[in-house]
Formats: structure tokens, sequence, C-alpha cells
């Protein structure tokens, strides 16, 4: 799964430097304007992180020293004092790979745009899924020097207007040129470790795959969440998953046995399913040996396609295109019974 995304450190919404800082990096710093400490050195799951400056700059520098000098470089109360990346590692990878590819997506950032970065690189939770390893990317709107002063705002910071003054693409497109650089990446490390796997930037629909795409989860989600209470975005996600391992399931085997009636293909996924299980079910009860030995893949599919169909929310997600055909039929009734109507009006006028 791909997932790369960016958002503003904003201190008008509340936000620090020093407090995400210390939050991904399970660190503790001080916030020398307001005196406020953020520590959390208990907490768990942190795989490893680093400060990672521009290639060429041979000077060190502690979090501690370059978030109080990203917040202290910002007059405004609303000013933005860090840029976030939070990217999703393949967990094909291994541990050392995770951290390479992550140190190397890093420099990519800082050398593109001559900023300070941060990486955490964070292992799944004990209790959430066990394939998701990312990379938190924290870095600074200035750029920095070879003395580690922060100087002047980086071009993905910089507005529209000036954005065209100098010639540059706006953020907006230049966010969509580092997902594309970030998913590169990826795919070098994959092939570097011999995993035949790639990843893609584009959209689930720009590269004409039918899937539900899933939705990020926050800080406050994903917390929640870890704490075994049930979030909408979470509902929402693994209703998703569900759906689309239903798919394929239900796509592999109708390819698979190549037999598709023209009633079965205008039936809903919902009643695939249920067709499917059936079959399954006649199938063990008529040659239960070799049913055993046959399929150990399909107690796999009967397993998730029940999971599913017990559910509401998959119903609603996979019910959504029929309804929204249904409005577009009576609709057009609707406007049909108009025409229909203002014929005969004028047909009255006529005579």
């Amino acid at each position: 799964m791909y997932h790369a995304n960016t958002s503003a450190i904003s201190r008008g919404a509340g936000h620090s430097s020093c407090a995400k800082s210390a939050y991904i990096g399970g660190d503790e710093i001080t916030n020398e304007i307001t005196g406020e400490i953020h520590s959390y050195k208990n907490r768990h799951g942190v795989e490893h992180s680093e400060i990672i400056l521009p290639s060429g700059i041979e000077k060190e520098i502690t979090p501690q020293e370059l978030w109080n000098k990203a917040e202290n470089a910002e007059v405004r109360k609303d000013a933005r004092v860090g840029r976030e990346w939070t990217i999703a590692l393949p967990h094909e990878l291994d541990q050392e790979q995770r951290k390479t590819l992550a140190q190397n997506l890093a420099q990519d950032i800082a050398d593109r745009y001559e900023v300070g970065t941060q990486i955490a690189i964070h292992a799944p939770s004990q209790t959430g899924d066990q394939r998701n390893y990312h990379v938190h990317i924290l870095t600074t709107t200035r750029k920095i020097d070879q003395d580690l002063n922060l100087t002047n705002k980086s071009d993905i910071e910089l507005d529209r207007k000036q954005c065209a003054k100098i010639g540059i693409p706006t953020s907006q497109d230049q966010i969509i040129e580092c997902r594309e650089r970030i998913a590169n990446r990826i795919n070098e490390s994959l092939e570097l470790a011999q995993i035949n796997k790639q990843v893609s930037h584009l959209s689930y629909k720009d590269q004409g795959i039918d899937k539900i795409p899933t939705k990020h989860m926050g800080k406050s989600a994903t917390q929640l969440e870890r704490k075994g209470i049930s979030t909408a975005i979470g509902e929402y996600n693994r209703s998703a998953m569900r759906f689309n391992e239903l798919k394929t399931a239900l796509q592999a085997t109708y390819n698979t046995q190549n037999v598709e009636t023209s009633t079965e293909r205008e039936l809903s996924a919902t009643e695939r399913a249920k067709m499917y299980l059936a079959k399954l079910q006649e199938e063990k009860a008529a040659k239960p040996e070799e049913t055993q030995d046959k399929r150990p893949d399909q107690d796999r599919q009967k397993q998730l396609l029940e999971q599913i169909l017990a559910r509401k929310s998959y119903d609603q997600i996979i019910d959504r295109q029929k309804k929204e055909k249904e409005q577009k039929l009576e609709q057009q009734k609707a406007l049909e019974k108009d025409y229909t109507q203002t014929l005969k009006k004028g047909r009255g006028f006529s005579r």
C-alpha cells in the first residue's frame, strides 16, 4: 500500500514543532519560548529517530536545538513552524532496510528544499495492523545554512503568487512531484531487496484500479484505535479493506471457474458472496475428503466472506453504487414525466 501525506505544523492551530518532534521521536523537548516541556519518553514503537541535514553540512544539531530554532525564527501567531510527511514503509523490508529507506527519503527532501529534517520510524502497534510500518519526516519551513542558521522560507512553503514571481511550480504541484519521487525511492528499495512488488503515487482511479481507497488516520483516531476504541475512520478503512479483499477473492473465483450467466453478472457483490458460500457448503457436503485436500485457500476465502457479510458497514459500501443508479433512474423518469406533460400542454395550446 502506498501512503505519503504532508501537512503543515501551524502555530495558529495550537501546534508546535517542539511538541511534534518530541511526540514522533519518543523524546523530551522544552519549548524555550513558552517554557512548556513536551515529554514522550515512555512512548513505545519508535524504532529509530535522527536528524538529517542537507548534504554538505558537516555540523551536527540536536532535536532540542533544531526545533527551538524553528520556533524562534517565526514571529507571527499563525506561523507555520514545521512540515510533517507521513510515509508508509513496505512491511516486506527488514528493520535495517526500512531505516535506510527512511534516511534516503529524508535526505531527498533535505537536499531538494535545503531544510533540516528529523525522521522517526514507527513500528505497528501490538493491537493494530502488523504491516503498518511508517516514517514521520519533520522538516523546517526555512532553509538551513552551513552555520545551522535558518534563513528564507523553502520553496514548498511559498504561496501561489510568490511561486509565480520566481517561476517555480505551486506548492501543491511540488507536493505531487514529491509523492512521485517518494514512490520511485520506495520502488528502488524494493528492487534492491529483490521483492517483486511496486507502488504508485497515483490514485486507484488514475491507475484504472477498481478499489475503494482507505483514508489517513490522524493522531487522535490512531490513539483511540490503539486503546481498542473504534472510530468512524477506522471502521471505514476496515470496511474498505474487507470490500477490496472480497472483490479480489470473488474475481479470482469466478475467473477460475470461467462460468457466469447473464443473470449472475447482474447480481450485487453481496448476492455473489452468498451464492459462493452456498456453493462451498454444497461441495463440502458432497465430497468432504476431496474438499479437505483440495482447497486450503477456499477456507480462507470462506472465512473472509462470512466475516464481511456479517457487517452492515460493508453492505453500506457495496450498495452505494446501486443507490446512486436508482437515484439517477428516478431523476430520469421525473424528467421524462415533465417532458410528456409539457408536450400535452403544447398540444392543448395548438388546438
